[in-house]
């Protein structure tokens, strides 16, 4: 008996993240960040076609997390180097222990939605390094410092 290929799809937002579509008979909810569902191939590939799943996809929301899966389903070219959404770890590692042109390449490289992610894990760290501070402020408009100090005094009122 042949096996059906599965795709792992992560959710990667700090929310909880649903989808559903009833043609495809697909309704789940990823309940947090890092949540992981398998899915059949051909149903992905038949998902794809709804523009909300695929926006989903693209700007990082839901992550696939096998490369061969996102070639195959014509979300990657081969060789293409394409931003890989970090893990909470890889996040602290990023903003407290790299130096602040590694974190310059990767905001480069992410999209918007995946900045904002960036921006906002900043903030709920209380990450204050001045020159991360102005680079995630240059993708982002978002002050990480000012609002850590808002969001502060805001607590002691």
């Amino acid at each position: 008996m042949e096996s059906i290929r599965k795709v792992k799809i992560t959710n990667m937002a700090n929310a909880n993240v649903s989808v559903r579509l009833d043609e495809l008979k697909i309704a789940k909810s990823w309940p947090k960040k890092g949540a992981s569902f398998n899915f059949d191939f051909e149903t992905v590939r038949e998902a794809l076609f709804d523009i909300g799943f695929l926006n989903m996809i693209k700007c990082g929301t839901l992550y696939i997390e096998n490369k061969q899966d996102r070639i195959d389903l014509g979300l990657e070219v081969e060789g293409e180097e394409i931003f890989v959404p970090l893990k909470d770890n890889q996040l602290i590692k990023l903003l407290k222990v790299d130096p602040a042109s590694e974190l310059e390449k990767v905001m480069q490289k992410a999209n918007e939605t995946q900045r904002d992610e960036i921006a906002e894990f900043a903030i709920n760290n209380k990450i204050l390094d001045i020159e991360k501070n102005k680079i995630i402020k240059k993708y982002t408009e978002r002050d990480v410092i000012n609002t850590v100090k808002l969001l502060e005094a805001s607590k002691e009122e």
